[in-house]
């Protein structure tokens, strides 16, 4: 009896795995063909659309719950042009969750692009026009150091009152600082923040009151700096 038991003890084992997995094929094939039913997409949507984004997501969903190319769906997430970064996740037992970080931009770039604080451009569509961001324009490969020459200039002018309205790296240097007034002060190449310094506390001091007819200031002088004012046009005489 031991023996003709322990000849069938491998054959057995064999029927019952093969059992199990003719059980375990059905159930596999019904997994793979869980649908999606549900998507879930979570942000700030100040600039994105919601609609946008689960539309995206929802022509990315061609296969069940298990299937589904969650990294297409956030590639084709982050495709979108406010869309900084995007995170896609499958939650138990037919939810796909989608969460997006937007862009946040800080200027406008050669009037051709918005700039985040990193010095990140990106070219987005719609509303853009309309938002009041300060204009810096530069050279390319200059975003960063002129997104940063803006910070020191902003903060030593801002005694002067009305921020700054744009800021212009030439190509051969120096930098032109047009205030919001529409006064444009213009620095020479090496100048920095210690001229713009000593100008606004002069500014402060002297001129300020009759800053808004000024229309330019050169600070390119080692002792001081050149005032033109701005042209008043002349009345029409009468008779």
């Amino acid at each position: 009896m031991n023996l003709a038991a322990s000849r069938a003890r491998p054959l057995l084992i064999a029927l019952l795995l093969l059992a199990l997995a003719g059980a375990a094929l059905p159930i596999a094939q019904r997994l793979n063909g869980q649908a999606v039913n549900s998507v879930r997409v979570a942000g700030k949507f100040k600039h994105v659309s919601r609609g946008a984004l689960e539309q995206v997501v929802a022509d990315q969903i061609t296969k069940g719950f298990f299937e589904v190319d969650v990294e297409a769906v956030r590639i084709a997430s982050r495709a979108l042009p406010w869309v900084r970064e995007a995170s896609v996740r499958r939650v138990w037992p037919d939810s796909l969750h989608v969460a997006i970080v937007e862009r946040e931009p800080v200027a406008r770039w050669n009037d051709e692009a918005l700039m985040e604080l990193d010095g990140t451009l990106f070219q987005p569509h719609g509303k853009a026009s309309e938002l009041d961001l300060p204009k810096l324009f530069g050279p390319a490969e200059s975003e960063r150091e002129v997104l940063a020459a803006h910070g020191r200039f902003r903060s030593v002018l801002g005694p002067l009152g009305g921020g700054i309205e744009s800021l212009r790296l030439p190509a051969r240097g120096g930098w032109r600082v047009m205030l919001a007034n529409g006064t444009t002060l213009v620095l020479a190449q090496g100048q920095d923040a210690a001229t713009l310094q000593r100008f606004a506390n002069a500014a402060v001091k002297e001129i300020a009151e009759h800053l808004d007819q000024i229309e330019q200031v050169d600070l390119r002088y080692a002792g001081g700096f050149a005032v033109r004012l701005k042209q008043v046009p002349e009345k029409a005489s009468g008779g």
